[in-house]
């Protein structure tokens, strides 16, 4: 099965800064798949954005199985 990793980072240099990974196995949904994943989703994502995008033609879904958060406290 695929790896990935996410990060997400705010902040640089000497001001406080903070950073979230994580890595596992990927699952990648398409076609008919990707149909029963939306059905489970569209609803949920209408109602935060507004819209649900129509340009979509895959769905990767990320399965941590490491999760590492750190905090500095600045300058």
């Amino acid at each position: 099965m695929p790896w990935a990793s996410l990060v997400i980072f705010d902040g640089q240099g000497e001001e406080r800064h903070r950073a979230l990974t994580a890595e596992g196995p990927v699952r990648l949904h398409e076609g008919e798949d990707l149909a029963v994943v939306r059905r489970r989703l569209d609803e949920p994502w209408a109602n935060r954005h507004g819209a649900v995008p129509d340009w979509a033609a895959a769905f990767l879904e990320l399965l941590p199985e490491r999760v590492f958060s750190y905090c500095s406290s600045g300058a």
